[in-house]
């Protein structure tokens, strides 16, 4: 085994990965860019996060392999970074890599000038050259000898991007937008709509719980039952499926296929929290005892595996465990009748089939596309509908169903279970704060208010210093990392929905202190608010300041912040932050307009702005 590099003093569990990589990695900072000048190299930056499937690929291939690193070694000064740690670092570079190629994931990896300009990206590289994609050895070479041979080159091309990046954000802005993108956003959906499975487009499926909230949210402002009928439909398939953790609950990444069976078996926090939100609002919609079920699921899980000491929540769970994705989830048919047996050994045929279960099994190889004779398990029919191919009574299926899964995650708890990044961040809390906030609220369930609470206190003590500076992470008992954006308008909005269940407990005031801090230290000149501060604490200053309102996998920092602003603004009487509003949908309004559907969070925001007072 290597001896450990520089990351072993780091706090990130990514990081802490790397540590005894052969590569000589440093942490993002000013030592690293010091001794690329000095040495007078490039820097290889490598951008990732602890639950990534493609990073730990990556890294048994290339970052353990010996010959590589030693290339790696004497071409660049290597620098890692926890994507998650650093958002605004990995905002700044995913942009470049798509500026420049068209193209982005992770793990993302850069080449940097000296002065931090990126000139080369790329998401996983194979160790060798091969099959039409340049292997990282050679990159090795062929940059030593351009960076000898061409470095005005490269330096003219990567201040050319740097410049085109730092313009980004110029001539979107407009008037304050109408109701019609509202309606444009509704018909794209509806358009990309798959009526058979749910959810939208085909393959690779991602769930966006916050296009189903913007539904839902939609079919109550237009009084359109099909909006409401997406989101649910979407939400039901989803539980069903094999993206949803069937035996311990709690739901993966995303489906790689059309029917949500085959997911990347990670687990995030964000995905539970905004899950669990978009659920308990379709059964506030429809009184459909099925979705208060699926957010308990959803909160269940969070609450027994993601919770840690003081109140706040981890980041995520792995999807390898022993080398292998998806080890820990699956099961072969004998398993299954093994565990399941003993307890029922009338019913294990019966269970196998309303789970789905085969002896070819239906989860394949990745590589080869072979069957492996492993199970994801799923619902194939509806538990009303499988009852009644089975002849039994739907509560009958159901206890045996929770009989059975109790079996079957007492064996899972024996296996190897996947890595749980155990970092906890404020942003991330900050949703799951809502969440859990809301569900109490609307399940009626005292026991999620005071989850909410506890975390709640412990990201308005722990992560906030005594001078009241909010900051992003904690770790074993390590704080730091300055605040970001989102960290701001998370937490925030996760203190407005505790402040609904708890009027008399002050959070709204805290969340208030917060947005005025947001727009102290964020905003844009033309309205908005930038994702990082203009002067960073690590003293090295971002090629340009991101300023987006874009979702991803979950909404942007700018769409929550504009939430927050509304509802502050309307439950204090503060037209100046229902103005800030304004301004903030008006600064955005040509980049919504481009994509409507691409800014449902801006868009609910923007519905509930123009709702009509009383």
């Amino acid at each position: 085994m290597a001896a450990p590099n520089r990351l072993a003093q780091e706090s990130s569990p990514y990081l802490l990965q790397h540590a005894e990589n052969p590569v000589d990695w440093h942490p993002w900072g000013q030592e690293a860019f010091a001794l690329a000048r000095d040495q007078d190299r490039p820097l290889f930056v490598s951008i990732g996060y602890s639950t990534c499937h493609w990073c730990h690929v990556m890294e048994r291939e290339c970052f353990m392999d010996l010959g590589t690193a030693q290339a790696m070694n004497a071409a660049f000064v290597c620098v890692k970074i926890d994507r998650e740690e650093r958002p605004d670092l990995d905002a700044v570079f995913m942009t470049a890599a798509q500026v420049q190629s068209g193209a982005g994931g992770w793990p993302l990896n850069l080449l940097l000038t000296p002065r931090g300009l990126p000139f080369f990206s790329a998401t996983t590289m194979p160790r060798e050259t091969g099959f039409g994609r340049l292997g990282l050895k050679d990159l090795c070479t062929r940059v030593t000898q351009a960076w000898t041979n061409n470095r005005s080159e490269i330096e003219s091309g990567a201040a050319h991007l740097a410049a085109r990046l730092a313009t980004l954000d110029r001539g979107r802005a407009g008037t304050l937008p109408g109701l019609e993108l509202v309606r444009s956003a509704y018909v794209e959906l509806a358009a990309r709509f798959d009526a058979e499975h749910g959810g939208f487009g085909t393959a690779p499926k991602f769930p966006s719980p916050h296009l189903l909230l913007f539904l839902l949210d939609y079919s109550e402002r237009f009084a359109e039952p099909k909006a409401r009928d997406m989101a649910v439909r979407t939400l039901k398939a989803i539980r069903r499926g094999g993206i949803f953790d069937q035996v311990g609950f709690g739901m993966h990444r995303y489906s790689t296929d059309r029917v949500w069976l085959t997911p990347h078996f990670e687990k995030m926090l964000y995905d539970q929290a905004m899950l669990a939100m978009a659920a308990s609002r379709g059964f506030a919609a429809t009184g459909d005892k099925d979705l208060a079920g699926m957010a308990r699921d959803a909160l269940t899980y969070v609450l027994r595996d993601m919770a840690e000491p003081g109140g706040g929540f981890a980041t995520a769970e792995d999807a390898d465990s022993e080398n292998e994705e998806g080890r820990f989830y699956v099961f072969s048919q004998a398993e299954f009748e093994n565990v399941v047996g003993q307890d029922q050994p009338g019913g294990v045929d019966l269970l196998a089939r309303v789970l789905g279960v085969t002896v070819p099994g239906n989860f394949k190889d990745e590589a080869t596309g072979q069957d492996t004779g492993m199970n994801i398990l799923h619902l194939p029919l509806a538990l009303d509908q499988a009852a009644e191919r089975e002849g039994l009574p739907v509560a009958e299926l159901i206890t045996m169903l929770d009989k059975a899964r109790a079996a079957l995650l007492a064996a899972r708890g024996a296996r190897v279970r996947p890595l749980r990044d155990d970092k906890v961040l404020t942003d991330l809390n900050g949703l799951m704060i809502a969440a859990l906030a809301r569900c109490g609220r609307i399940l009626k369930d005292e026991a999620y208010v005071v989850a909410a609470e506890r975390a709640a206190w412990f990201a308005t003590s722990v992560l906030t210093t005594p001078d009241g500076t909010l900051m992003h992470r904690s770790r074993l008992g390590q704080t730091g990392l300055d605040g970001l954006l989102d960290d701001h308008a998370f937490l925030a909005w996760g203190l407005m929905e505790l402040a609904l269940a708890r009027p008399d407990q002050g959070w709204r005031k805290k969340a208030l202190g917060l947005m005025e801090e947001l727009r102290a230290r964020f905003r844009h000149a033309d309205g908005g608010f930038h994702l990082a501060p203009e002067h960073p604490s690590d003293g090295l200053p971002l090629i340009f300041r991101p300023h987006d309102i874009t979702d991803g996998a979950i909404p942007s920092g700018n769409s929550v912040a504009l939430h927050v602003l509304v509802s502050l603004g309307r439950t204090l009487d503060r037209d100046d932050l229902l103005s800030e509003a304004r301004v903030l949908l008006s600064a955005f309004s040509g980049q919504i307009a481009q994509y409507p559907s691409a800014h449902a969070h801006a868009l609910a925001g923007l519905m509930e702005l123009l709702k009509p007072e009383g």
